[in-house]
């Protein structure tokens, strides 16, 4: 839900034409205020979930240090990409930087793991709703280290300024999270069933 309202913003923003330069400042920094929230509070906070449903969580010591350490990390990676965009786009609206400035992504864009995200819990939500012999806390630990890899990938690519990305069309991010959406809501009713 976060990254199709994140995809919005900027159309919503766009309907008022004659924003003054402290108007369209404002609402970057409220764009990023909202991104840090949903796409780098909101996936410690999913992660701490997870953590929390592995039994014997609270008494390993290494399971709470890696939390402790890649929700650290990451939500410094989130803030500084939203800063550096920040940043990037304050410059664009004072000195009207060239349009190819304006259609690419320097590193992984934070929105982007609100696709990730829940994908990864989707598909631990599969292989739980199988009842394969496997137990069930090995297959949560196994998600947990996915989770835990994806987090610190995200934050190394986050500010990893090698990568350079087109934006793209807001249809086809609406689309895929429409398919997503449906993926998810199919899931849980088999689950449900189950």
């Amino acid at each position: 839900i976060s990254g199709v309202c994140d995809m919005f913003d900027g159309f919503v923003s766009n309907l008022k034409k004659k924003r003054s330069i402290e108007e369209k400042k404002y609402g970057i920094q409220i764009d990023s205020l909202a991104d840090i929230i949903s796409f780098g509070i909101l996936p410690i906070l999913i992660e701490f979930k997870i953590l929390k449903d592995i039994a014997n969580f609270k008494h390993n010591k290494i399971f709470s240090f890696l939390f402790l350490i890649s929700s650290i990390v990451y939500i410094l990676a989130v803030l500084i990409r939203l800063a550096y965009f920040n940043v990037l786009t304050e410059k664009k609206i004072n000195y009207k930087a060239p349009k190819e400035n304006i259609k690419t992504f320097i590193g992984l864009p934070v929105t982007l793991v609100s696709v990730i995200f829940p994908f990864l819990i989707l598909s631990q939500n599969i292989i739980l709703s199988f009842d394969n012999g496997t137990s069930k806390e090995q297959i949560k630990q196994f998600f947990y280290f996915i989770y835990l890899f994806f987090i610190i990938l995200c934050s190394f690519l986050f500010v990893f300024n090698k990568i350079k990305l087109k934006k793209p069309k807001n249809i086809i991010f609406l689309i895929f999270s429409f398919l997503l959406f449906l993926l998810l809501i199919l899931t849980l009713i088999k689950t449900n069933i189950n």
